[in-house]
């Protein structure tokens, strides 16, 4: 309340009532000075807990070294296979048209995939889920991998989905019917609305 008072235009002021808001605003940063340093220390000398069991930091000389590893902790805690995801793509819809629009026998088709951990989870999921003849839809995979124990971003799921399609891992459908080469699948993997009407399925291989 003094801080708005002391900024609310007033128009012209005398001299001596210039000096008590100049004052006042003076005593404002002095309380919030005062303010910052027992809170510091309160929270330093505080039981913290995190994921439900008490936690402490082996070095706590201000606060966030109280918030800032706890959170860590808890993500990482939380969310134990976040790490099978290494890096972020920049432009994720731009990466999906240059997979899909690759060659077989390209350099980007014979590479290994990021995420080997990550593309293994998900395409071991599809194979379990088709083999029990359970539909798999894209946004079905995306919900799943974002969730706890994952976390996975959105996009990195779909390019794992459009990497796994590069190399003949996948069948994508539209429509739960009408099978898609890879160049017309990529409006559907590139717009977030679109992936509900995608089904994926394990390819069948003839030998």
């Amino acid at each position: 309340k003094t801080q708005t008072y002391c900024e609310r235009p007033s128009g012209s002021v005398s001299e001596a009532r210039k000096i008590y808001i100049t004052d006042l605003e003076n005593q404002n940063r002095q309380r919030r000075k005062r303010l910052v340093t027992i809170l510091s220390e309160a929270l330093k000398d505080s039981d913290a807990f995190t994921c439900g069991k008490s936690w402490s930091s082996p070095v706590i000389s201000k606060p966030r070294d109280i918030f800032d590893p706890s959170f860590a902790y808890m993500v990482e805690n939380t969310y134990h296979k976040l790490s099978l995801i290494r890096g972020m793509t920049q432009d994720p819809e731009k990466e999906i048209v240059s997979i899909l629009t690759e060659q077989e026998g390209s350099s980007l088709f014979l590479d290994t995939v990021p995420h080997p951990e990550a593309t293994k989870e998900v395409l071991d999921y599809i194979e379990i889920q088709g083999s029990q003849s359970k539909q798999v839809y894209l946004n079905d995979l995306v919900g799943r991998y974002s969730a706890i124990p994952y976390g996975w971003p959105d996009w990195e799921v779909v390019l794992i989905i459009a990497r796994l399609t590069l190399r003949n891992d996948l069948a994508l459908l539209a429509s739960s019917t009408v099978h898609l080469s890879k160049k017309e699948a990529i409006p559907y993997l590139t717009k977030k609305n679109e992936w509900k009407k995608i089904k994926v399925e394990i390819r069948q291989r003839i030998s």
